[in-house]
């Protein structure tokens, strides 16, 4: 996504330059609302991540991986599936035999 940096042509000098980064959420702000969500809600639309924080397709991709390696590491009985069906992401109760 292009943002334009540069002051705007406006002679105002109460404006000042426009930075994209200002509002940005961090990584940890991002993945605690994909975890809360997924936990809370059952299921997410990437789409709908990507609209309300901000991140790319890219991102979304990284910090599912990265909430499913805390899942592994920490040996929570989840796991994130993709429901191609409903174009969601879920996230999965599992229970190990005994």
């Amino acid at each position: 996504m292009l943002v334009n940096l540069e002051k705007t042509t406006n002679s105002n000098p109460s404006e000042r330059m426009v930075n994209p980064y200002e509002n940005a959420m961090s990584k940890s702000e991002v993945v605690l609302i994909i975890f809360y969500r997924l936990y809370t809600q059952k299921t997410i639309r990437k789409s709908e991540i990507l609209c309300d924080c901000g991140i790319n397709s890219l991102t979304f991709a990284r910090y599912l991986a990265d909430i499913r390696c805390f899942l592994i590491e920490a040996n929570l009985p989840f796991e994130i599936l993709y429901n191609k069906t409903n174009d969601c992401y879920c996230l999965n109760n599992i229970t190990f035999p005994d």
